[in-house]
């Protein structure tokens, strides 16, 4: 069977043009080839934060923030932020996700931090009674708890709005610890048990525990000495500097994965961010991460296409 990886034995190249030029590029072909549009009818068309026109919009939203002088085909970054953003999008509804692939949440929080307006906020905040519950006793819980579709998710973008609407820090608190205590509850017990996605123990930064615990400490650092066991857990699952797919998984048919979404690479993300946090781990969080970044290194070449969740583009950052 061929490898998934290039062997990473090349010598170190040089890039041929400027970093910030060479991202000028690349903007100007997005904006060529997927170009902001005045209207998206199509539902399939909206991903959030994964796809689509808000997805875009945030990209350029967050490029933004870092380079508030570049200009890419005659308009500031955030201009194009607000072209993707501002397209008709219909009448949109909560799904049962709830995460950074929702479109209504994202598309709320986007305009809330583009604007740094509260009434935005506000308009975000009035999804909170479906997403926290109650619900009748006969109804199920119909959410997950991770980032990519579940209440992970939804704490990032309450996190998101704090940190680009500073003023709406007395609003949002209510609402995170609500959904902080949310996720809490549905874990699968209060020690070193993580939580289950579709009846899977994933560990992985895209639907298991690393991204729940990241999304729960940085967003409640106070979070963190409860959280403590759960993530020394997931530490100790570490082997040859990655993590398995998800625990009590036939390793055999499911083999560990050099991704963001399932392996090594969201492991370092989520172990850099939330370090300051955990003072007792950090000897076991800075082994973790240098032998996850050699791991990468040598097994992070991917031959798949490229993307960000499930590819080279994420192991390369």
């Amino acid at each position: 069977m061929a490898l998934k990886y290039i062997p990473n034995d090349l010598p170190l190249q040089s890039l041929d043009h400027d970093p910030q030029q060479l991202m000028k590029s690349s903007l100007e072909h997005i904006l060529k080839t997927t170009p902001p549009l005045p209207a998206y009818p199509d539902p399939a068309q909206l991903g959030g934060f994964i796809r689509g026109p808000t997805s875009i919009a945030f990209l350029f939203f967050r490029l933004a923030t870092l380079y508030p002088d570049v200009q890419v085909a005659d308009h500031a970054l955030l201009h194009w932020a607000e072209q993707y953003l501002n397209a008709d999008r219909g009448e949109l509804a909560l799904t049962t996700r709830v995460g950074i692939s929702c479109e209504k949440l994202a598309h709320e929080a986007l305009k809330a931090c583009i604007g740094r307006d509260t009434s935005h906020v506000d308009a975000f905040l009035s999804n909170m009674p479906a997403i926290v519950g109650p619900w009748p006793d006969s109804a199920k819980d119909p959410f997950e708890s991770e980032i990519w579709q579940g209440r992970a998710g939804t704490l990032y973008l309450l996190r998101l709005m704090r940190h680009h609407v500073p003023d709406s820090a007395a609003l949002l608190e209510d609402p995170i610890a609500q959904v902080s205590q949310k996720i809490l509850a549905d874990s699968l017990d209060q020690d070193g048990g993580g939580w289950t996605f579709h009846k899977h123990k994933y560990v992985g930064a895209g639907h298991g525990d690393i991204g729940i615990v990241t999304q729960l400490a940085l967003t409640t650092p106070a979070l963190a000495p409860k959280l403590t066991p759960k993530l020394r857990a997931l530490l100790n699952l570490q082997k040859d500097g990655n993590w398995p797919i998800a625990k009590e998984i036939d390793e055999t048919r499911h083999p560990s994965l050099m991704q963001w979404c399932h392996g090594a690479p969201g492991f370092v993300f989520s172990l850099r961010a939330m370090r300051p946090y955990f003072p007792d781990l950090h000897d076991q969080i800075d082994a973790a991460i240098n032998k996850a970044q050699e791991a990468i290194w040598e097994l992070g070449l991917l031959r798949k296409e490229p993307s960000l969740c499930h590819g080279i583009l994420g192991n390369a950052l």
